[in-house]
């Protein structure tokens, strides 16, 4: 009997794969292996009535981006007998779940159905599969679904909102499975509803990452690549009184968050939320000076960052409380991040509210110097020349020098008697001796009334 039902099965698989050549561009082939994140793998074929796919082990997951033509008309089922239990997931584009089936009796155990209407208007989703018991959870560790009941599609009753990691152990051996569509069209990435997906590795210093699209931005998600990883993502506050940042941890550690203003500034930071439990970290619009756009960053404890100077914005304690930029760096710009985090790789999600997306990250020159002792650079990295812009609160005399790597003078651009304001020049990267500077890391440093700034810069030729 064993040895029939194989053989059975395999045929099936076969007539699939025909029914694929007759029907160019009806069936989609996973490309590679789909991913277990939103907003998974684009389908191109169109009108989209299928799709074949491989889970290559206990452990994978594949997750699709569709676009759903006709919600009432919409159906997803698995058919062709697979060699193990399936179960089909449906999220929105930012992962939130919608519906789940795991066993449909009129399919028997190993097939699973989803079926219209959904309730939803017509766009883009994605839909995912994976072999019971291999299940969704948020980032931190909340389950989606609950386990049952198993015999009827439902929506997510568990205490999980967004998708952020799965989790189980299934039970595969053969892991080819056909996914008959119906209501579906081809499906490309678009800019997602209250949502940003993380776009490769987003930056870890001014200006950050831009989130593109309209309307408020609800969520963030991303991952650090490693325990050094950190990220910044540009996002425009709107209403700062209904402003907050909240993190949904892994099981992998503690997060933090740091909000800059468009310079690099802080302006506030939290590390552990007492409400949310150590892993967890929020900020609120409290310290938020008024509405615009705002540097957002991540870190795991206890990544933090320094100034140019290689002083610390924040101090390291209390770590309970939400609080402004305290530490001996604070009137310093973010230049770099010291410490080891604890997460060597891992999915995060940032809930926000009385934010909306920011599609184009601050330039440097855009952004007004503050009323006190400041100096900027732009471009930054620079070639050939480089525009340094500094503010003298007060009448005094000022130096502006250039130092390598090494604390050596490389050459003085100014001493002399300035008046209060703002003031501009640019350097051509040539030393005292009118020779060209070799490429590398420089220190612009700005000395006035016995306080002073400094901003690196890059030189690459």
């Amino acid at each position: 009997m064993g040895a029939l039902r194989w053989n059975v099965r395999w045929i099936t698989l076969a007539v699939g794969v025909v029914l694929s050549q007759n029907a160019a561009g009806a069936i989609y082939q996973e490309v590679g292996d789909a991913p277990p994140v939103v907003p998974g793998q684009p389908t191109i074929a169109s009108p989209l009535d299928g799709i074949h796919g491989v889970l290559s082990g206990a452990l994978d997951v594949d997750l699709y981006f569709i676009f759903i033509a006709d919600p009432v008309a919409f159906s997803a089922a698995v058919v062709a007998d697979p060699a193990f239990d399936s179960q089909l997931f449906l999220f929105n584009p930012g992962g939130i779940g919608i519906l789940h089936d795991d066993d449909t009796p009129s399919g028997g155990v190993f097939r699973s159905t989803i079926t219209g209407p959904i309730g939803f208007p017509a766009g883009f989703y994605v839909l995912g599969i994976s072999a019971h018991d291999m299940d969704p959870e948020s980032p931190g560790a909340l389950p989606l679904w609950l386990d049952d009941p198993v015999f009827v599609q439902h929506p997510p009753d568990g205490p999980g909102v967004v998708l952020g990691a799965w989790s189980g152990a299934a039970v595969v051996d053969d892991g080819h499975y056909w996914i008959r569509l119906a209501g579906c069209t081809a499906a490309t990435p678009v800019a997602q509803a209250d949502a940003w997906n993380e776009s490769a590795d987003a930056p870890d210093l001014f200006p950050g990452q831009g989130t593109i699209g309209a309307g408020n931005l609800a969520t963030i998600l991303g991952s650090f690549i490693d325990s050094l990883d950190v990220d910044i993502y540009c996002i425009n506050i709107v209403n700062p009184p209904a402003f907050s940042a909240t993190t949904d941890a892994l099981r992998w550690g503690d997060t933090q968050l740091f909000l800059f203003d468009a310079s690099g500034r802080g302006i506030t930071h939290n590390d552990d939320n007492p409400a949310l439990g150590s892993r967890y970290s929020r900020i609120s619009g409290g310290f938020v000076p008024g509405p615009g756009v705002y540097l957002l960053a991540i870190s795991s404890y206890n990544r933090d960052p320094i100034g140019a100077s290689t002083f610390p914005l924040w101090m390291q304690n209390p770590t309970f409380f939400e609080r402004p930029a305290d530490g001996s760096g604070s009137t310093e710009t973010v230049a770099a991040w010291s410490g080891t985090g604890e997460a060597e790789g891992g999915i995060y999600a940032i809930a926000l509210t009385g934010a909306a997306f920011c599609p184009t990250p601050p330039t440097e020159a855009a952004v007004p110097l503050r009323r006190d002792l400041a100096i900027r650079a732009f471009p930054n990295p620079f070639n050939p020349s480089v525009t340094i812009s500094y503010f003298v609160p007060e009448e005094a005399r000022v130096t502006v020098r250039v130092f390598d790597a090494s604390g050596a003078i490389v050459r003085n651009l100014v001493d002399e008697s300035r008046r209060e304001g703002q003031y501009s020049f640019a350097w051509d990267g040539r030393g005292e001796g009118g020779k060209a500077v070799a490429s590398g890391v420089y220190f612009i440093r700005l000395d006035a009334a016995g306080r002073h700034a400094t901003k690196k810069v890059v030189l690459l030729k």
